[in-house]
């Protein structure tokens, strides 16, 4: 956790472009950035995951086009304001705003849309669990969150994070082009989960590389032997049909040079005390944001 400008990510022309690109060009971005938007004690991979879940469930919503708004802004909370909803608290806040054109939602699915696993896509288009996610992120932080919708009439997540008086951490004034690099390598990504399997294919093809997908470790070693010139393997720890640990045994039993990274919602203390997780390799701990897997990919490959 560091103190930073939620401008920073929320705004970042690296992010925004690459949201751009995972949207699709029949989608409109715009942004906009109020003024003395203060900072907030927050994960920025954390913070860029929400980002990233919100438009993509906005770009989900707008299958024939329409356009989607970040914004974030300076906000105070008043008595008055906490009365009428009471599961919040007065004071100063970061707001960070996410709105879309699209089909919106009705009362019932207003009700349920946080809920995990609830969802009103198809069996094979999703688990239900981003917008989960952003909730239990916000929550985390101290935040609320307030979901704005009406069928035919678009939706709006507006998202409280606590402000601070602190000055950002000295760390994030890096520029994010030394951050988001990409490649042309090939990567085997293997994960269970729809909506985060989902999320790192397409991040990872707007980066550059080219990407083979498996459902589970079973799918992955069969992929694998099919396909000698992968570069390398990102594995989610637990997965049925072969966890990540298996997989990647077997497939190093083909190739000593292959190179993973292995994915867990679990820290990797917690996975290691359960023998799931080969000590030393690479790790990521979900949830994650773009820039975090971004960096990983690009250090392991790097390295001899």
């Amino acid at each position: 956790m560091v103190t930073f400008h939620p401008l920073d990510y929320a705004m970042s022309p690296n992010l925004m472009k690459m949201i751009g690109k995972v949207v699709g060009e029949h989608i409109e971005v715009k942004t906009s950035t109020g003024k003395d938007v203060p900072t907030i004690h927050a994960d920025p991979g954390q913070i860029e995951q929400v980002i990233m879940n919100l438009c993509l469930n906005a770009r989900d919503a707008m299958p024939e086009g329409g356009r989607l708004t970040v914004e974030t802004e300076d906000v105070v909370l008043d008595e008055e304001y906490v009365r009428r909803n009471p599961y919040m608290r007065t004071g100063r806040y970061a707001l960070l705003t996410v709105s879309d054109t699209g089909v919106g939602m009705d009362e019932k699915t207003r009700e349920r849309v946080f809920e995990p696993f609830f969802t009103t896509k198809g069996p094979d288009k999703g688990t239900g669990l981003g917008l989960a996610m952003v909730y239990g992120i916000v929550k985390q932080h101290g935040g609320f969150i307030h979901l704005y919708s009406e069928p035919g009439k678009g939706t709006a997540f507006k998202v409280y994070f606590p402000a601070v008086e602190a000055q950002p951490d000295a760390v994030h004034t890096i520029p994010r082009e030394e951050i988001v690099r990409g490649g042309t390598e090939t990567i085997l990504l293997a994960e269970d989960e729809e909506a985060i399997r989902s999320f790192v294919e397409r991040t990872l093809k707007e980066l550059g590389y080219n990407v083979l997908v498996a459902r589970n470790g079973e799918e992955a070693i069969g992929i694998f032997s099919r396909n000698k010139e992968i570069d390398l393997a990102v594995l989610d720890a637990v997965m049925p049909r072969k966890g990540g640990k298996e997989a990647f045994e077997e497939m190093h039993k083909q190739d000593p040079r292959l190179k993973a990274i292995f994915m867990s919602g679990y820290s990797a203390n917690a996975i290691h005390d359960s023998f799931v997780l080969i000590a030393g390799m690479p790790f990521l701990q979900k949830p994650f944001g773009p820039t975090i897997l971004a960096r990983k990919i690009r250090d392991v490959l790097d390295t001899q």
